[in-house]
């Protein structure tokens, strides 16, 4: 009994200590979609203490309003996602075998996304070689 509580107590102590040096695990990324002076923010999150796994966040503004949003858990440790066209002001963004589909004419998001369209990759949002994660467009 005695040490499931040491352990109980250490869990917790670690965990704080964890938090305390990385109290904000959140990083937000814009990607501006065309010249429609609306943007697509991406807010990645760490879903657990310790182990590689994040949340994300999709939240298409227009300044600072916010037009639609939707969220996609558990990344499985991966945190690329590929955005692609697939259409006039229609986008894909693809993680992990989810698909989420972007309608500018709509302002909105669409979780049931059709993943057989004809889609040509334009970037992605992932780790660059300094560790830091951003958009980065892909080059013609």
């Amino acid at each position: 009994m005695l040490k499931v509580i040491i352990f109980t107590i250490s869990f917790f102590i670690g965990c704080e200590a964890f938090f305390m040096f990385f109290p904000n695990s959140k990083v937000v990324e814009q990607f501006p979609l065309g010249d429609s002076g609306i943007v697509l923010e991406v807010q990645k999150e760490h879903a657990h203490a310790f182990l590689a796994e994040y949340d994300f966040k999709f939240i298409l503004k227009r300044g600072t309003k916010e037009l639609d949003s939707i969220v996609m858990a558990d990344s499985g440790g991966r945190s690329r996602i590929e955005v692609n066209k697939i259409g006039l002001g229609q986008y894909q963004l693809s993680h992990y075998g989810r698909n989420v589909c972007l309608t500018l004419g709509e302002r909105s998001f669409d979780d049931l996304c059709d993943s057989q369209k004809q889609a040509i990759r334009i970037g992605h949002f992932g780790f660059d070689s300094s560790r830091q994660w951003k958009y980065t467009p892909d080059l013609d």
